[in-house]
C-alpha cells in the first residue's frame, strides 16, 4: 500500500488529536479497515488509517518512546502467525485470521453475502464456506510458501505476483481452480533455481484461515456468485464483494471474535480509554 504517510507522520497526526482531546486513538492499515472500524467504534475513539502495516508498527514504537498512552493499533496477521514472526511493537493487535477479508468469511457474514446475491437453488446443499476456503487455499499455500522462500535468502528477490494469476486459473463457468496451471505461472517467474512444489510440500499444517489471503477469497466469492453459487451480475466488484461482507458482520458476531475480546482487555489495561461501543 502506497501514500504519503510514514511513521511519522502517523505520530504527528496522533498527537495533533490529542490537542483536541484525550481520547483513545484506533491506528489501522487502510482504508477498508477504516470504514470497518468506524462502524464499531465509539464515537469518542479517533480512528487513524496508516497506509500499511510498517506504517501502524512504527508509529507504535514511535508513541511507547515518547510515553504516549492511550493508542491501539489493529493490524492484518499477514503469515507473521504461521511463521513465528513476534510482534514487538507495544499496544498491536493482529487479526485472528490472515487479515479482515478473511476475518470476515470466517463469520456469519459471508452466509449473509451468499444469501444476498447467490441463488438457494444453486447453493442448497453446499457447504459455500469450505467450498470457498478449499479453493483460497490453492493460492494460500503458494503465498505462503513464497512468503518462507523470501524469508529464507539474505538477497533482495522480487517475488511472482499471484493476484494476477487468479483470473487466468479459475474457470468461471465451473468455479474450478487449475493448481497445476497457477504453479506453473508462478514457477515461470521464479526460475530453475526455486523448487516451488517442493517449498509447498514442506509447508507444515497450519490453521487454513491464516493461510488463505483475503484478497483471494473475495475475488473467489465473487466469481462463484456470478455462475456456480448464483447469478450476480458482472458489474459486482471485488470491492463491492468486500464491502458488502463488511456490512454483513453484525456487532453480536464480532463480539464472538478473539480480536475483540483481545480489545476489550486493551481497554480494561488502559481505562479510561475506550475504542469499541457496547
Amino acid at each position: 500500500m502506497q501514500g504519503h504517510k510514514n511513521p511519522g507522520t502517523l505520530v504527528a497526526e496522533v498527537k495533533m488529536m490529542r490537542t483536541q482531546s484525550d481520547c483513545a486513538v484506533l491506528v489501522v492499515e487502510g482504508s477498508d479497515d477504516l470504514a470497518f472500524w468506524r462502524a464499531h467504534k465509539v464515537d469518542e475513539c479517533e480512528a487513524v488509517m496508516a497506509e500499511g502495516k510498517p506504517n501502524a508498527i512504527g508509529c507504535m514504537v514511535r508513541l511507547e518512546a515518547e510515553a504516549v498512552h492511550g493508542v491501539l493499533a489493529v493490524v492484518d496477521a499477514d503469515y507473521d502467525v504461521l511463521m513465528g514472526a513476534e510482534m514487538e511493537a507495544p499496544n498491536v493487535l493482529m487479526t485472528d485470521a490472515h487479515d479482515l477479508e478473511c476475518m470476515l468469511c470466517r463469520a456469519p457474514a459471508l452466509d449473509r453475502v451468499v444469501g444476498e446475491f447467490g441463488t438457494a437453488e444453486k447453493t442448497r446443499g453446499l457447504d459455500v464456506r469450505s467450498a470457498l476456503l478449499e479453493r483460497g487455499l490453492v493460492f494460500g499455500r503458494v503465498r505462503w510458501a513464497l512468503a518462507r522462500l523470501e524469508q529464507g535468502t539474505e538477497e533482495d528477490i522480487e517475488l511472482p505476483r499471484v493476484a494476477p494469476l487468479l483470473q487466468q486459473v479459475v474457470d468461471r463457468e465451473t468455479w474450478t481452480v487449475d493448481d497445476d496451471r497457477l504453479r506453473a505461472g508462478v514457477q515461470g517467474e521464479l526460475g530453475e533455481d526455486t523448487d516451488l512444489s517442493d517449498a509447498i510440500a514442506k509447508l507444515p499444517d497450519a490453521d487454513p484461515w491464516h493461510v488463505v489471503h483475503g484478497h483471494d477469497m473475495v475475488a473467489l466469492l465473487r466469481m462463484g456468485l456470478l455462475r456456480v453459487l448464483g447469478d450476480m451480475q458482472s458489474t459486482q466488484s471485488d470491492a463491492d464483494i468486500a464491502r458488502a461482507l463488511r456490512l454483513a458482520m453484525s456487532w453480536e458476531d464480532l463480539l464472538a471474535t478473539p480480536l475483540v475480546a483481545a480489545i476489550q482487555a486493551w481497554e480494561k489495561a488502559n481505562l479510561p480509554y475506550v475504542v469499541l461501543r457496547d
